[in-house]
């Protein structure tokens, strides 16, 4: 009986949708006929649930004009973070879908199935757990931390974990929220790193934050620490020194450059910065540089040649928070911290499979 009600209804609304598009037609002949700016164009598969079952419908339409019938709503696409927000409305109805289902409807007038809300809690609230307590597949010998202000007005500081093997592969390891960037949440970033199993790392690489080399050099004792070139040019740049003159600094960040973009070994590049040092000691002793900050230039260089150019500056995790804000709009929209972590880590997922 119940197959018998499911097929007349099937039938039933397929003749309804072939009336209702040759009646379309012929409502607009002329403009299909005489200007031949559209056409038919065969059909297209959409699901509808009826009190009968789920029914597989055949849809005709047209080239260019957006023909649909009236009893089928048009699809609408959801961004991510609109995904996130039913989620945390989920947990906040502790997954009674009945309650969610009533609020879905009333707030944003959408309306679910038990089947769907169970696949967005299956494949987004799992993402957390497995972005933070992931076993590392790869032996990551380096490692890159940044930091980049998020959300609308900056109102948090998102720090991040890059790890890059022998062969150039990349993958967001691990990151941290807080207000500002600060040592605290980069020591547990790297403690974290060495509970999941990633103690052989030959270099930790980050823009210069200030204390930063201490930190590294506690957690992992026998890697050596790097600093991005381009942000101490910019640092060296920017100074300012009644005592030293811009030609003088011009001078110094060429010979450093020669150094760095050089085929030199890293042994090779230590006796050449002890001449560079030499050299430029007025401007050294006014800045306060020491060989211990200048070794921190050339530190990439104990890696293979093939990475020299990735590992010197910070640009490939300075490119992911790049595309992550761009997809980012702003912290506001999400209306606990849960739903925060859940958007970086699904985008730091996908973003490791791309």
């Amino acid at each position: 009986m119940e197959a018998n009600n499911k097929s007349i209804a099937h039938l039933t609304l397929l003749s309804f949708c072939e009336e209702q598009y040759n009646s379309f037609i012929k409502k607009d002949f002329l403009f299909f006929c005489q200007d031949k700016k559209d056409y038919k164009n065969g059909y297209y598969n959409r699901f509808l649930e009826t009190e009968c079952g789920l029914l597989s419908l055949r849809i005709p339409r047209l080239r260019h004009t957006g023909y649909i019938p009236s009893f089928i709503l048009p699809y609408k696409r959801q961004s991510l973070s609109f995904i996130l927000e039913i989620i945390g409305l989920i947990r906040e109805e502790n997954f009674v879908f009945s309650r969610v289902k009533r609020l879905l409807q009333k707030i944003y007038g959408i309306s679910l199935s038990d089947t769907h809300l169970r696949f967005l809690i299956k494949n987004y609230s799992e993402d957390v757990n497995t972005f933070f307590y992931k076993s590392l597949s790869k032996d990551y010998k380096y490692i890159m931390l940044d930091g980049t202000y998020i959300g609308k007005g900056n109102k948090c500081c998102l720090m991040s974990a890059l790890g890059i093997d022998e062969d150039g592969n990349k993958e967001i390891l691990t990151f941290r929220i807080a207000q500002t960037e600060n040592l605290v949440s980069y020591r547990e970033i790297l403690t974290e790193l060495v509970k999941r199993g990633l103690t052989d790392v030959k270099c930790i690489i980050a823009d210069g934050f200030l204390g930063l080399d201490k930190i590294a050099k506690e957690v992992y004792k026998n890697a050596l620490f790097g600093q991005c070139f381009l942000h101490y040019e910019r640092a060296i740049s920017r100074s300012e020194n009644i005592f030293i003159e811009q030609e003088e600094k011009k001078a110094y960040i060429n010979d450093l450059r020669r150094i760095v973009k050089s085929d030199l070994s890293f042994k090779e590049s230590q006796t050449k910065l002890k001449a560079v040092l030499k050299k430029h000691s007025h401007l050294c002793e006014l800045l306060n540089i020491s060989y211990i900050k200048l070794e921190h230039l050339i530190s990439f260089k104990i890696a293979p040649k093939k990475l020299w150019k990735t590992l010197y500056t910070t640009n490939p995790i300075e490119l992911y928070h790049k595309h992550l804000k761009r997809n980012f709009k702003h912290k506001g929209h999400f209306k606990s911290r849960d739903n925060l972590l859940l958007f970086i880590s699904s985008f730091c997922l996908k973003y490791c499979k791309t």
